[in-house]
């Protein structure tokens, strides 16, 4: 029977046969690499079939809305397990996440989204919509709210506040439903009424640019006393020195450095390209010290 490595390693060979790019393949490998194998590791199993990707799904998928994340580890088994049966992957292979909206407050939401779509609302639009509404259904759900007489201001409030995704569109269409429910007596009260002046704050936004003063301050507050701060030091150069994304830092390995020419050679995770970049002095020496005082021990 073939181990964990070797099936990844065939499906990785078929991904780059069928032209799949290179961070998409890249994604995958993390998600197999440091994920499932780690909980393999962890559950003492031997060797991989779909039964164990989805225990594995089920000890991470945990919320009544996937995130991105969570859809791209539930890919991540889906193509494995498909492989190792098929030894091929459908080329349309997504399904689309079902949310269904169900009972009363359920059925008053679908109608609502029947209503949008006699309006002529695009189809995106109304999958937006969906995705609010059911987020406000998994809420009330979770509050036993059963009817539509139940629903009260105070719960309509308190959703919205604990809300964190797109946060201007979810209030502007939970407010849309809630005034096309009083409007078809559906609701005795137009709750919409108290969204008028509900108030979102944005909150302060990052700058996009640096000045090389506020960069050599941000270099300048790491600790490099102990073997965290050693390895942040070091991570943070190659992001203001060298300009590497995250997910580049990430994969970077031993064969990506030449020290003997001082150069740092590598293949884009984001875009596949590969780039070759300076080793600069003060960059090569926040390695060496991360590297010789600061990582553990490792093959």
């Amino acid at each position: 029977m073939e181990t964990f490595e070797e099936l990844i390693k065939q499906c990785i060979q078929y991904f780059e046969l069928h032209g799949y790019s290179v961070a998409r393949i890249n994604m995958y490998k993390f998600l197999w690499l440091k994920k499932i194998m780690p909980y393999m590791v962890k559950q003492s199993i031997p060797y991989y079939d779909a039964s164990v990707g989805e225990k594995f799904l089920r000890s991470v998928v945990t919320g009544d809305i996937i995130s991105r994340y969570e859809d791209d580890i539930i890919r991540s088994v889906n193509f494995l397990n498909e492989f190792q049966e098929k030894g091929a992957i459908s080329k349309y292979h997504y399904k689309p996440l079902e949310r269904e909206l169900s009972g009363p407050v359920g059925l008053a939401m679908e109608k609502f989204l029947l209503h949008l779509g006699s309006l002529r609302r695009t189809k995106k639009t109304i999958s937006e919509y969906r995705l609010s509404l059911y987020r406000l259904f998994i809420y009330l759900e979770s509050k036993q709210i059963q009817s539509l007489e139940e629903i009260k201001e105070i719960q309509i409030m308190t959703f919205l506040s604990s809300s964190t995704n797109n946060k201007i569109f979810v209030i502007a269409s939970i407010r849309f439903f809630l005034r096309y429910m009083y409007e078809e007596h559906l609701l005795a009260t137009d709750l919409s009424l108290s969204l008028q002046h509900f108030k979102y704050s944005r909150g302060e936004k990052l700058p996009s640019v640096y000045s090389e003063n506020e960069v050599l301050q941000i270099e300048a507050s790491i600790q490099r006393s102990d073997a965290t701060g050693k390895r942040d030091y070091a991570m943070m150069l190659l992001a203001t020195r060298l300009g590497l994304r995250a997910s580049d830092i990430a994969y970077l390995s031993f064969g990506n450095l030449n020290w003997e020419q001082s150069i740092i050679t590598l293949s884009q995770f984001k875009t596949g390209q590969e780039i070759k970049l300076p080793l600069l002095a003060a960059v090569g020496e926040a390695l060496i010290d991360y590297l010789k005082y600061g990582r553990k021990q490792s093959e």
